[in-house]
């Protein structure tokens, strides 16, 4: 069914509604076909997921990948991540003949999974019950050897993979890494929004997976390209964009993929006819009231160091040297090490963002709301 609005801001849809990626999906293909895995960073909603389904679309149409995707994020230890890598084998076992109970006890020895059935799609679902550490490991050899057998090449993404850094079970890396290079009909696409703790992972020569993938990194869609892709879904609908709007939309949303989408989404549905700059700053001070309350918590989440660090950076736009005298000064700061230490803080809660030697509010929305203040 086809969309009432093209600018999609959730899952992905087909390639119709899908802005450009041209060459980062060859790159995905190519290392795909050539079973290289790849390590995919980017700012957050910048657009990794759609990457993702846009390369499995592509894949799934050839009929010689079964794709699958899994968000860790949710997990917190190797048992969280077991589960979810065991909900793949669903698809897998479901497929063919047999039936899939029995395939399942043929499957596993050390535990038995306990088998449910989606109340909306009637699809059956694995979890387990691990009563030991060494039923854990031994449901994940069991798991890995069904993937390895599967007549089909496998495409399995893992998002937000840096998650397992937090699990606290030793050694996590390197019993993924030995499992992982076990088989060979997979390719594995890793990706995250933490692009220090990827790099650390795929990049620090003491670390299992060191240099055990390309490296591919999301930026902003070019303007042109992004350009035209808007002004195209408009003009399909027959709405008309007065001049220099596109240049006003990318600007706002900084050519972030989401806040792009968002802002045309918004933008498509609100208004008809021709489309003026009051029409998009109307609508761009409706979106930021409507996260105030949101925004104006930080103020209680966060000491009166890092708000006001916050409130100068998004002042400052494209930070370089955030302990310079002239910014400390400039801003009404406290000395170098509180803003350091103020700095560090934001930096983990992932307000802040460190991209391309620039420090930046990761938030497009709150950055401009801040802007605002009086």
């Amino acid at each position: 069914m086809k969309p009432s609005n093209p600018f999609i801001i959730s899952a992905y849809y087909s390639p119709k509604y899908f802005c450009d990626r041209e060459d980062e999906t060859e790159s995905l293909l190519e290392a795909c076909k050539s079973k290289r895995n790849v390590t995919l960073t980017s700012l957050r909603r910048m657009g990794k997921t759609g990457l993702i389904h846009h390369v499995f679309y592509k894949v799934r149409s050839e009929k010689s990948v079964s794709a699958h995707y899994l968000d860790i994020m949710p997990t917190v230890d190797l048992n969280g991540f077991v589960q979810a890598l065991g909900s793949i084998l669903t698809k897998e076992l479901s497929a063919g003949k047999g039936s899939f109970i029995k395939k399942v006890g043929g499957i596993f020895k050390s535990v038995r999974p306990v088998i449910k059935y989606d109340g909306l799609t009637g699809q059956p679902l694995l979890s387990f019950d691990f009563r030991s550490e060494e039923e854990m490991n031994h449901t994940l050899d069991e798991i890995f050897n069904v993937l390895g057998n599967q007549k089909m090449n496998l495409l399995i993404a893992l998002d937000e993979f840096q998650q397992i850094v937090n699990y606290p079970e030793k050694n996590v890396e390197a019993l993924l890494r030995s499992k992982i290079q076990s088989l060979n009909n997979a390719t594995w696409i890793f990706s995250g929004s933490h692009k220090h703790l990827l790099s650390s992972i795929f990049g620090q020569h003491n670390r299992p997976f060191y240099q055990s993938t390309d490296m591919l990194h999301l930026a902003p869609i070019s303007p042109d390209k992004y350009k035209r892709f808007i002004y195209r879904h408009f003009q399909m609908a027959g709405k008309i964009l007065e001049d220099n709007l596109l240049d006003k939309i990318l600007s706002l949303s900084r050519n972030h993929t989401f806040y792009v989408q968002y802002l045309c989404n918004r933008l498509f549905s609100f208004s008809s006819g021709r489309i003026t700059i009051k029409t998009i700053d109307s609508l761009w001070l409706e979106i930021l009231r409507e996260r105030e309350f949101v925004f104006y918590n930080y103020r209680n989440l966060l000491t009166r160091n890092q708000y006001s660090l916050l409130v100068a950076i998004a002042l400052e736009e494209n930070l370089t040297q955030p302990l310079a005298g002239n910014f400390i000064a400039k801003h009404g700061l406290k000395s170098p090490s509180s803003v350091k230490s103020a700095l560090d803080v934001l930096m983990i809660k992932e307000l802040v963002v460190r991209e391309t030697d620039s420090y930046i509010i990761q938030d497009v929305f709150l950055n401009a709301w801040l802007r605002q203040l009086p």
